[in-house]
């Protein structure tokens, strides 16, 4: 079987849903999204992966980790070559993306830009993530929802800008402690 166009329409939905929400700080949002879900995050330089489970953990998880500026993230997490498949006999789902995330330092929105050559230190906008998703979705109460989702961050850039804690190093520190 395959799925429906409204069940694809639901599912992209559901994955561009994510970034809205955290480019907006509705990290309650984002909880929600990943009610039923495992989100397992792998950097390619780390052994660990990080790994959280269910929405609420979820979202405050990324709000305890996000640096606001002004109460936003001021980043720009984008979508792109979504590949879905599934069943909707079956009530299951999987999807292959990218995305990458922009950051603009505090010149890039709150003052005006002209046509005229500006000098920066360094560069105003930068990419300082960008990876790939595997997620599996499954049919919940009549709607599709993420049942896993493993963030591959295969190039990461300086995320000071965006970190207000490394969750992964805050990971490792709660586990010393425990010891």
């Amino acid at each position: 079987m395959s799925l429906s166009w409204e069940s694809h329409h639901e599912i992209t939905n559901l994955l561009l849903s994510v970034h809205r929400c955290f480019n907006s700080g509705d990290f309650d949002g984002m909880g929600d999204i990943f009610e039923h879900a495992t989100l397992t995050t792998i950097y390619p330089w780390h052994p660990e992966k990080l790994v959280a489970r269910g929405g609420p953990r979820i979202g405050e998880g990324y709000r305890r980790a996000t640096r606001l500026y002004d109460g936003l993230p001021r980043v720009q997490y984008t979508l792109t070559n979504m590949l879905i498949d599934g069943d909707d006999a079956a009530g299951a789902a999987t999807s292959w993306s990218q995305y990458f995330a922009l950051f603009g330092d505090e010149t890039t929105w709150n003052q005006p830009h002209g046509a005229t050559p500006e000098h920066h230190d360094k560069p105003p906008i930068q990419i300082f993530v960008a990876g790939r998703y595997e997620d599996a979705f499954a049919r919940i109460a009549g709607r599709w929802r993420f049942t896993s989702r493993t963030c591959h961050a295969d190039f990461t850039g300086d995320r000071s800008v965006h970190l207000a804690t490394d969750p992964l190093q805050d990971r490792l520190n709660t586990e010393l402690e425990s010891r």
